[in-house]
């Protein structure tokens, strides 16, 4: 009799409390074995979330990564993500044993187009290659709030030429990156089986972005809806640099909100897949009893949106910030975040 495969999920999670019980959930329903989180910078109560969880999901487990930062440079703590995934990949190697693991962002939803198969029935599919890439499915940025579970409403975005990949344990590992790895003689594909060909520019790049999803592939939700994007462009890293000055706003979101979708691709799940997985949900957000650390991250959510939104009434002329928040009606927003917090209070 075959031993299953361990498919070991990896994170790394700043103020992700809002977001992060979806996250866990969604991938406990595809069949991932183990969850991993790796918590860095973080101001609200993502780690007592995921404590509750890991209370009644022991092989969910919560990590500190905030030791990276002890080295006080900033060529370390800039590459923060791949330091941890190559701990979390040595670790799966030896003292911690898996045999596949992937890395994911909290904003990314490892998905089947069937939304059926579980990440092991990919695997299956795919005969269990060394190195499996996921393309992105990025979706369009939401233009309000939607307090709905994600997976269970329209989906509507574009292929990327990014991916994630699922990556084989015991591997002759040469360098770590955040999308693909390199890794000597290893088999390598797409989700499709076939050959993972790299752009001529940059091996994390697919040459073009592909014309329909494959059967599996990563849900990307960037841009969760306004308030959201405005909490999450406050930056904790109070060392990084732009132009040579420090920099409290991201600088890898302009034009978010102007930017052009000509031909969206649309999703829409299944009623049955739907009730299954709302009802799924609700019985882990109960039995993990996260109705109050929730309402307190959702407070936590709304109070940054404030204090970016502060942040950039009192710099209107900075060109970052300018470029971060086009097409966006401040104000408004002011409003929404106020009422929001109200309510929850």
């Amino acid at each position: 009799m075959l031993i299953p495969e361990h498919i070991k999920l990896v994170a790394i999670a700043k103020d992700e409390a809002a977001f992060i019980a979806e996250w866990v959930f969604h991938h406990l329903y595809f069949g991932f074995d183990s969850i991993d989180v790796y918590v860095n910078r973080t101001t609200d109560n993502t780690v007592d979330i995921l404590r509750r969880i890991h209370e009644r999901y022991p092989h969910v487990c919560v990590h500190s990564a905030d030791w990276i930062d002890l080295v006080h440079h900033i060529y370390v703590s800039n590459e923060l993500q791949k330091i941890v995934y190559a701990y979390a990949y040595c670790e799966a190697c030896h003292s911690k044993p898996a045999d596949y693991l992937l890395f994911l962002d909290i904003d990314e939803f490892w998905t089947p187009l069937d939304y059926r198969s579980t990440i092991h029935d990919c695997l299956r599919t795919l005969g269990h290659p060394d190195l499996c890439s996921f393309e992105w499915f990025n979706l369009l940025p939401r233009q309000q709030e939607d307090d709905g579970l994600l997976m269970c409403g329209e989906l509507s975005g574009e292929t990327a030429v990014l991916v994630k990949t699922l990556v084989k344990s015991g591997l002759k590992m040469q360098v770590m990156r955040i999308h693909y790895p390199s890794c000597e003689g290893a088999r390598s594909c797409l989700a499709d089986g076939s050959k993972y060909i790299p752009g001529k520019h940059y091996i994390e790049h697919l040459p073009q972005p592909a014309a329909e999803l494959k059967k599996y592939f990563i849900t990307h939700n960037l841009i969760k809806s306004p308030l959201c994007y405005l909490a999450s462009l406050i930056r904790n890293n109070p060392d990084f640099l732009y132009n040579n000055r420090v920099s409290f706003i991201k600088t890898n979101r302009p034009y978010a909100f102007t930017a052009r979708h000509d031909t969206p691709l649309t999703l829409e799940p299944p009623e049955s897949f739907r009730q299954s997985y709302a009802e799924g949900y609700a019985r882990f957000f109960a039995e993990c009893g996260l109705e109050s650390p929730a309402r307190e991250a959702r407070v936590h959510l709304f109070t940054q949106a404030l204090n970016a939104i502060r942040h950039i009434e009192n710099n209107a002329g900075d060109e970052i910030i300018r470029k971060a928040v086009a097409g966006l009606d401040i104000k408004a927003l002011r409003r929404e975040a106020n009422t929001r917090l109200f309510a929850l209070r």
